[in-house]
């Protein structure tokens, strides 16, 4: 399951663009307390539904990847 990070979050940790799709940009994420790497995608409002459903289908359906040259999706950034 995708965890939400929030602005602060974000900024705390160490970011770079490592993609683009439809819903935006992804990022790789490094805690720099945890040291743990991870992928958030920002959560555009301008490609969910009323209910997001659109956005989060996609965001688990990318978090399933597995692959040696993929870091494991944990989390996503609501954007409003």
């Amino acid at each position: 399951m995708l965890n939400l990070m929030d602005l602060e979050d974000l900024l705390r940790a160490s970011a770079y663009a490592v993609g683009k799709s439809k819903s935006g940009i992804a990022y790789k994420v490094v805690d720099v307390e945890k040291g743990s790497s991870m992928v958030v995608f920002p959560n555009s409002t301008k490609v969910m539904t009323h209910d997001g459903s659109r956005s989060l289908n996609e965001f688990e359906a990318i978090a399933r990847v597995r692959h040696p040259n993929v870091v494991l999706s944990r989390a996503y950034l609501g954007v409003v």
